[in-house]
């Protein structure tokens, strides 16, 4: 189980080091070019501004929880994902599809900052639709440490 001191030391790397992004993401991105390939081709739907955001959060959790990322692929994959889809589909909001998922869930820190990462803010540049691929993402990332 990955703890919020994980996620913290990640979130604390990457506001100290401004190209700790950029070179992490250009390593993922070399160990995994399909999964990366797949996720730029889905995330036509997004804004700029939301697809790098997507990468943010998705970088924390490899980060955080040492995630082999090569083994992202595939049957496991769309598997995972469809059913996140399928149960977000069952609940009006995301908050009512959170509420549920995080009981008994395992990786509960890494869920919560997910949650945290998608609340409206104020300078808000999130779409319903962005929040809501950006939660599946996440989350189908998230299915694969378990």
């Amino acid at each position: 189980m990955i703890k919020e001191q994980a996620i913290d030391l990640v979130l604390e790397k990457i506001a100290k080091d401004k190209t700790y992004v950029d070179n992490r993401l250009q390593h993922y991105k070399k160990v995994n070019p399909d999964f990366f390939s797949h996720l730029e081709d889905e995330a036509f739907i997004l804004k700029q501004e939301e697809k790098d955001y997507l990468l943010g959060v998705l970088l924390v959790i490899f980060e955080a929880s040492a995630l082999e990322v090569k083994h992202i692929k595939g049957e496991k994959w769309s598997k995972y994902e469809d059913l996140n889809w399928d149960e977000l589909g069952k609940y009006k909001n995301i908050e009512s599809y959170l509420d549920v998922v995080f009981v008994n869930y395992k990786e509960e820190d890494l869920l919560a900052y997910v949650e945290d990462s998608l609340a409206e803010m104020e300078d808000d540049f999130l779409s319903k639709v962005g929040r809501e691929f950006i939660l599946i993402k996440a989350k189908t990332v998230i299915d694969f440490i378990r």
